[in-house]
């Protein structure tokens, strides 16, 4: 809650989807984000889902659940946003139909509201990517599905696979210096 209060609340529903138990380490790297919520003079409110993964209603419950906890305990406001960030857009969406009352206004960044297939160009991105470099897996190492990322028992760190892009496409070469290894396919030109 700011000082100088507006009356505005802002519910924050955060990114993800999270896999794993919630941290509450989550809300507070998200008011670190959306420090600009309080500057504007607007009070912030946000929580982490009871639960990780694609749960759309249980986190759009959660996300009406933390409205009403501010409401009820520290301010009645005049006028109440809501704000679904990435994946969470999707979440955004469903609570303000679930609670139409609630809600005066839904902001909405980077929002993805189609559903899971929406982030299907990350595959897309990825097939590109293994025609181009070829790794991982390189052609000497044990295949897998592409879709599915690294399999599970990969032993591959991050810095390893940040080498592996490094060392094919130069992202961190001068952009004169990084070309990727493969041309690029005529359609492309």
């Amino acid at each position: 809650m700011p000082a100088q209060w507006r009356g505005v609340l802002v519910v924050h529903a955060h990114g993800g989807p999270a896999l794993g138990e919630p941290k509450a380490s989550r809300a507070d790297e998200d008011i670190k984000r959306w420090a600009i919520t309080l500057t504007e003079g607007h009070a912030w409110a946000g929580s982490v889902f009871r639960q990780g993964g694609f749960a759309v209603t249980t986190a759009a419950e959660d996300t009406e659940r933390v409205r009403r906890i501010l409401v009820d305990h520290v301010a009645k406001p005049r006028r109440t946003l809501l704000h679904g960030q990435s994946w969470v857009a999707m979440v955004a969406t469903w609570t303000a139909e679930l609670y139409p009352q609630s809600w005066e206004g839904i902001w909405l960044t980077s929002g993805v509201v189609a559903g899971p297939t929406t982030c299907d160009f990350r595959l897309d991105l990825r097939a590109i990517y293994q025609h181009l470099c070829q790794n991982p897996p390189r052609a000497d190492e044990p295949q897998y599905p592409l879709s599915l990322g690294l399999p599970a028992d990969s032993k591959m760190t991050a810095a390893e696979l940040a080498t592996q892009v490094n060392d094919c496409l130069g992202v961190r070469k001068p952009a004169a210096q990084s070309k990727p290894k493969k041309s690029k396919p005529s359609w492309m030109s």
